[in-house]
């Protein structure tokens, strides 16, 4: 089983502005699943047609309110790649994150959507999790190890990835405000409940806060894909997918 260790910066304080604490900081974070066997067998995470087409439609859900997105009309696929983008500063932010055993950076672009949901929702759906699996717990600063955002050449233009609209999970730390650090690792069984938690709230959140129809009916399934899809032991793909008028737009996937 591989193993990394994250460097932390001298002089750092735990997830201050302008420095975040990596994970493995004071120890080595498994990061490498503990899941069956022949549970991942390496498949593009584009390659299920069932994950990525064909949500439900509901006009009776409402309409974004504080989490607005810009583009206001499904358009050709050149036109929804212009959906805005920032910066999600990894190192200052709340939450604050790296990619892989990379330290963190502070220009990661990012869509602006999915900036705005990791930065005012994520930290509610971690405290869901925790309350969940580890008895309770509110998290005052949360700290993701991420497989990436941007899209790679296995991804499809379509993918919710080329729009940096996604973004792959693999390890989430919290420090609770009583000063409690905890650590979940996605590719551990153990850490299921957690993660289920997790997925139910952002997929409700998605439904409230983005128009987005539950996807099959299910809150878990809604901007996620996880175990349930043999490409996802080693991540969680966690998304905001692009939503108009209580239905998924056409030309991108759903997930």
């Amino acid at each position: 089983m591989r193993k990394f260790l994250v460097l932390l910066s001298a002089g750092c304080v735990l997830w201050s502005v302008g420095c975040a604490k990596p994970i493995g900081a004071s120890n080595q974070a498994e990061v490498e699943p503990d899941y069956a066997p022949g549970f991942f067998d390496e498949k593009s995470e584009d390659a299920t047609q069932d994950d990525t087409e064909g949500g439900e439609t509901n006009t009776d859900l409402p309409h974004p309110d504080d989490v607005e997105e810009t583009i206001q009309q499904k358009g050709s696929i050149s036109t929804l790649l212009s959906f805005p983008q920032t910066q999600w500063n990894e190192c200052g932010a709340n939450p604050s994150g790296q990619y892989l055993e990379y330290t963190c950076v502070q220009t990661r672009k990012i869509s602006v959507i999915l900036d705005a949901f990791l930065q005012q929702r994520l930290l509610k759906c971690v405290d869901a999790g925790m309350a969940a699996q580890s008895g309770g717990g509110t998290a005052k600063a949360i700290h993701v190890v991420h497989a990436g955002i941007a899209g790679d050449p296995r991804h499809s233009p379509r993918s919710l990835h080329a729009h940096n609209r996604a973004v792959d999970v693999k390890v989430i730390r919290a420090v609770l405000t009583n000063g409690t650090e905890r650590q979940y690792t996605y590719s551990k069984l153990g850490n299921r409940t957690f993660y289920t938690a997790l997925r139910n709230c952002w997929g409700e959140t998605v439904s409230t806060y983005n128009g987005c129809p539950l996807y099959r009916n299910t809150k878990m399934l809604t901007g996620s894909i996880g175990w349930e899809n043999s490409a996802h032991g080693h991540h969680m793909h966690l998304s905001v997918p692009y939503c108009h008028s209580g239905r998924y737009g056409s030309d991108v996937w759903v997930r």
